[in-house]
């Protein structure tokens, strides 16, 4: 079966082809916004959102970290060796 098909009707058909693909790629669009999106973004959206800036902390606020995580263990050192004391009171 051979099919007679001018040149200029394939790039009709080339046209039409391509005209199908950006009004598919339109619709995906607006339907993407019609309801909650599972998963990963598509990369063409990340691409999109410009890159967020580096958070810097100062150094004030890493010492307030730092000092706090010492507190926080040396409360739970204190309350391990409280239980302890208990635990050969009760023995």
């Amino acid at each position: 079966m051979k099919l007679d098909i001018s040149t200029d009707d394939l790039r009709r058909a080339i046209s039409i082809r391509e005209q199908i693909e950006v009004l598919q790629a339109e619709l995906a669009g607006l339907l993407r916004g019609a309801g909650p999106r599972r998963g990963r973004p598509p990369l063409a959206l990340s691409r999109a959102s410009k890159p967020k800036a580096k958070r810097n902390i100062s150094p004030e606020g890493r010492a307030r970290i730092a000092e706090a995580a010492k507190r926080r263990w040396a409360l739970e050192r204190a309350n391990k060796e409280k239980a302890a004391k208990t635990e050969k009171k009760a023995k």
